[in-house]
């Protein structure tokens, strides 16, 4: 399993600079998503990351930021435009990208995921960030399409939602490539801290 961050929807005191030292000790994707935020919000966001780490950043918006900081690559969230339109600037980039997507509804784990390296399923937990948000559907219909989803598709499928190191075993369990922190890092106090512990959690054997 693996982990990934995404950043925080409102700002973080000191975030950028946690961002680099969540980098520092290992992390190896980052998710900046920041609703709302303009172009030049981005790329000034941008511009704080080391040039060391910025392949490991992926951007949900501010999409053109991909070849101009030759970041990551590109995420795309459950609209239809938006899913057929970023797929084809993969082949405009001269380097090594990923796409990958956000899903919430099991039925679409069943679909052509074929262009996709990974989604996000959630929520998978009761949200930490999001209240009165949890999952939809039955631990066994969850497991059910998570195998499924497997037999017919590449893209490794990470949990996101209400995901802390105490459910982590748990996520491996379900059947999951790896887990999408939020809410878990950056309602802490001591992000490196948090994220420790889940690549800890990460460590441990799975036991049914």
């Amino acid at each position: 399993m693996d982990i990934i961050v995404l950043s925080p929807e409102n700002a973080y005191p000191g975030e950028r600079q946690w961002v680099n030292r969540l980098f520092a000790a290992g992390l190896r994707r980052f998710h900046l998503r920041k609703p709302g935020w303009r172009d030049a919000d981005f790329e000034a966001y941008l511009e704080n990351i080391s040039p060391d780490w910025r392949t490991k950043v992926v951007v949900h918006q501010c999409h053109g930021a991909v070849e101009k900081y030759h970041l990551g690559g590109w995420h795309c969230i459950d609209r239809e435009e938006q899913l057929k339109s970023i797929p084809p600037l993969r082949a405009s980039v001269p380097f090594p990208t990923t796409l990958s997507r956000s899903i919430h509804r099991l039925d679409d784990l069943d679909g052509d995921l074929t262009s996709w390296d990974y989604v996000f399923l959630s929520p998978v937990y009761r949200s930490i960030t999001k209240a009165n948000y949890g999952p939809r559907w039955e631990r066994t219909e969850l497991e059910a399409a998570i195998r499924r989803c497997k037999d017919l598709s590449p893209a490794k499928v990470y949990a996101l939602g209400g995901v802390e190191p105490g459910n982590i075993p748990d996520c491996a369990l379900m059947g999951f490539d790896g887990v999408a922190l939020l809410g878990a890092i950056w309602s802490s106090h001591h992000p490196i801290r948090m994220f420790r512990e889940a690549k800890e959690a990460i460590s441990l054997p799975v036991l049914p």
